[in-house]
């Protein structure tokens, strides 16, 4: 295991390639529609008219389906408190309550709970992936599974996952591949994980970063999406500066999105992205600490200008 783990470092070279900077301008922001109570989760979906629509999940229950403008939809409301919520479809979803202990499968439209799992071990994060609900542990290094087809008990196969770090946090699906896969952020960076045997595919990290300055370490978000040129690419929001970094699907970071500077103020700017989306040239970034949704466009910076 040591030397595959071993095979997966790049060769770094004495100076840093060349990386893409893309522009990130604000267009807009929106809070919740009706309340107060805090976003959880954001995704985009196909609605019954294969429209994409955003679909926002509140704490107290209440989804919101509005449109890629931002405008309100559609409103539904589930009869549970949500931590974390991933749509599998526009009519049903998988939901992690905020006891952290309960998974519930539910139908957003009508308000049912078509299924429902007690987790042994409290989790923090879930994501879906084919057939297969992942846990990440609230306090145990592992992630587990529960099959989506069988009520969501667990799953026989692929087995639990265990980590040899203690503090991953974010967790996203591997994307569409041969080999099924899932992407943790852990303190040595966002790790590729086969769901099968759980072996380290390869490590996502920054050229030349360094114990002391490295923005992996502390990533509050991460999101498998489609990229400007049609290609998979990976989006990872940092937790200590504002902006995003964008990988290619062999690990490598390709581009920084940084936010174009914003009015200076007296006070100091709390935010905690936790959620991303995207589509065509926007970015949609879930403000935790806000309860609010940041709309960016994005543009590529020219350097020879």
């Amino acid at each position: 295991m040591k030397n595959a783990k071993n095979n997966l470092l790049p060769n770094i070279p004495s100076k840093e390639p060349s990386i893409n900077e893309y522009l990130l301008e604000k267009i807009t922001e929106f809070g919740p529609s009706n309340g107060e109570s805090k976003f959880m989760g954001l995704s985009l979906v196909l609605d019954n008219e294969w429209k994409e629509r955003l679909l926002l999940a509140k704490a107290d229950g209440l989804i919101e389906l509005r449109a890629l403008d931002t405008n309100v939809v559609r409103l539904m409301k589930l009869p549970i408190s949500i931590f974390r919520l991933r749509p599998l479809n526009s009519t049903f979803a998988v939901v992690l309550d905020s006891s952290f202990k309960l998974l519930q499968m539910c139908n957003m439209e009508t308000g049912i709970i078509v299924a429902e799992q007690i987790l042994e071990r409290p989790a923090k994060e879930i994501v879906v992936e084919g057939n297969i609900v992942y846990t990440l542990g609230r306090f145990e290094a592992r992630i587990d599974a529960f099959n989506i087809s069988n009520k969501l008990k667990p799953a026989n196969s692929p087995l639990p996952i265990r980590l040899s770090h203690q503090h991953c946090q974010s967790l996203a699906r591997g994307g569409e591949q041969k080999t099924r896969s899932l992407l943790v952020a852990c303190p040595s960076g966002i790790l590729q994980i086969a769901v099968q045997n759980g072996q380290i595919l390869r490590t996502f990290n920054e050229i030349n970063n360094t114990l002391e300055s490295n923005p992996i370490m502390s990533i509050s978000a991460l999101q498998m999406l489609t990229g400007p040129d049609g290609n998979a690419i990976l989006i990872a929001a940092s937790r200590m500066r504002r902006e995003m970094l964008m990988f290619n699907l062999d690990g490598k970071l390709t581009a920084r999105l940084r936010i174009k500077q914003e009015k200076q103020t007296n006070e100091k700017r709390l935010w905690l992205w936790t959620a991303l989306a995207m589509y065509d040239d926007k970015i949609y970034a879930m403000d935790y600490i806000g309860n609010k949704v940041e709309v960016f466009n994005f543009q590529k910076i020219d350097k020879n200008v």
